[in-house]
């Protein structure tokens, strides 16, 4: 009947029952498993590289492990998120900079009055009022740097309570308006 496959029925080339010509080995289907190679070793034994069972994650855990080479201890994502009464500290410490700077700008004030009395009204008015930016820009900025939630709220309170007083007393009591001084 067919002389082409050596027997007397044609055969499909899609029953699985090989319809190729030769006489040599067959290839399993691809969709059978093979068996691993001498080459790749045994199978690998214990939970896979995500660190689940076999089974997969237990309920209500994420469908991933870490990421590999992550710190151990530390979950994946960043920092931990900012505790709630972090907001409460900031604004109360920020009032408190404000009056420190209201304390800081009376001391500056004594200070120019008493030299400027000996000394060039005008340099010593100068020198009082770049001190007073100094320690509320540079101060507060080196405060808010230092990423604590009391130093933050200072130092925000620093420069505030500065250009609070500045816009108060016109620029009278920072030394920016000098004319006022005559």
């Amino acid at each position: 009947m067919s002389e082409r496959y050596g027997d007397d029925a044609p055969r499909d080339p899609h029953d699985g029952r090989g319809g190729h010509r030769g006489g040599g080995p067959q290839q399993p289907p691809p969709w059978t498993p093979r068996p691993p190679s001498p080459a790749q070793g045994p199978p690998p034994q214990g939970p896979p590289q995500g660190g689940f069972p076999p089974g997969g994650p237990p309920p209500g855990h994420p469908p991933y492990g870490p990421p590999p080479g992550y710190p151990p201890g530390q979950p994946p994502g960043g920092p931990p998120p900012r505790r709630s009464g972090s907001t409460g500290v900031v604004i109360a410490t920020a009032f408190a900079g404000v009056v420190l700077m209201g304390l800081i700008n009376v001391g500056v004030a004594l200070l120019v009055l008493i030299i400027g009395a000996e000394a060039e009204s005008s340099i010593v008015v100068g020198f009082g009022a770049a001190a007073l930016a100094l320690i509320a820009f540079a101060g507060g900025f080196w405060l808010v740097s230092l990423r604590r939630d009391w130093t933050k709220g200072l130092g925000l309170g620093l420069m505030i309570g500065w250009a609070l007083i500045s816009v108060i007393s016109a620029g009278y009591c920072t030394g920016l308006n000098p004319e006022l001084y005559a």
